[in-house]
């Protein structure tokens, strides 16, 4: 799922959710498969990373993710 972590969210990732994981590319990042049984958890996970991941995919858990973080944007009473 998410594409990039810097190294303190990767230790966290590696320690909670017990990924599989690749080599990290020449920019030392890692491209993790996260899995989780309630989608709502893997929304929240993503989401509580801020820019430090990026969904590639389900493009559809994608669009979730993305309509979930534009109603906290809402609540909150940011612009655009």
């Amino acid at each position: 799922m998410p594409r990039i972590l810097d190294h303190e969210t990767t230790h966290y990732a590696l320690r909670t959710r017990r990924p599989s994981a690749g080599a990290p590319d020449e920019d030392g990042w890692l491209r993790l498969d996260l899995h989780f049984e309630v989608e709502e958890d893997a929304r929240g996970y993503v989401l509580a990373c801020g820019v430090l991941v990026e969904i590639l995919g389900p493009e559809s858990f994608r669009e979730r993710v993305v309509e979930l973080a534009r109603s906290v944007l809402a609540l909150y009473g940011a612009e655009d």
